[in-house]
């Protein structure tokens, strides 16, 4: 789900069960300097995402234990 609120882009993203993932929810500050990877390895702008589409997030700072992160994401891979 995409939020918008004065201008800030915030995504809340549902964690998939695996070893990869610390979260089960994380809410995910976008700013203009994040890098949004696309499918084909090229970079995509944040109005290409689509709800429903499984992305890996990097993000900086972090939530408590592993129910939900917080944080302002650096990268995002769409996969």
């Amino acid at each position: 789900m995409r939020r918008y609120n004065q201008g800030q882009v915030v995504l809340e993203i549902d964690g998939f069960p695996s070893q990869n993932t610390r979260y089960n929810r994380a809410y995910v500050l976008v700013l203009p300097t994040t890098q949004i990877i696309g499918p084909d390895g090229k970079s995509i702008s944040l109005s290409e995402l689509q709800q429903g589409q499984n992305v890996a997030v990097l993000l900086r700072s972090g939530g408590k234990g592993n129910l939900v992160g917080m944080g302002v994401a650096r990268k995002m891979w769409v996969e």
